[in-house]
């Protein structure tokens, strides 16, 4: 069911406070940040996690560990290019890409 929602992406900023917002047929998921600080974060699919983002040149590098003991470490590169932004989410060795178009 995921595959087929078409996902829009809302970045904003305010004060060094970056809020993500994700909207989809099914469901809206914002999170808020500061690039390098630790936060609590409720992820799409309900898990919660300590996550931080980080930046390289144009590029997030978003970590969350499920907080949950053995839980999993998710790895989302966002790249922001000039119209796009391709985002490769990974779990372990299972890699999901998706590219979103500036609207």
């Amino acid at each position: 069911m995921a595959a087929t929602a078409s996902p829009v992406t809302e970045i904003a900023y305010e004060d060094g406070t970056f809020t993500v917002t994700t909207t989809t047929a099914f469901k809206t998921n914002v999170f808020k940040f500061r690039l390098g600080d630790e936060f609590e974060e409720t992820t799409g699919d309900g898990r919660t996690c300590k996550s931080i983002v980080s930046q390289d040149g144009k590029k997030w590098i978003h970590k969350q560990k499920d907080t949950k003991e053995g839980g999993l470490e998710t790895i989302i590169v966002r790249d922001f290019l000039d119209e796009d932004m391709n985002m490769e989410l990974s779990v372990g060795e299972i890699v999901c890409k998706r590219v979103y178009k500036k609207l």
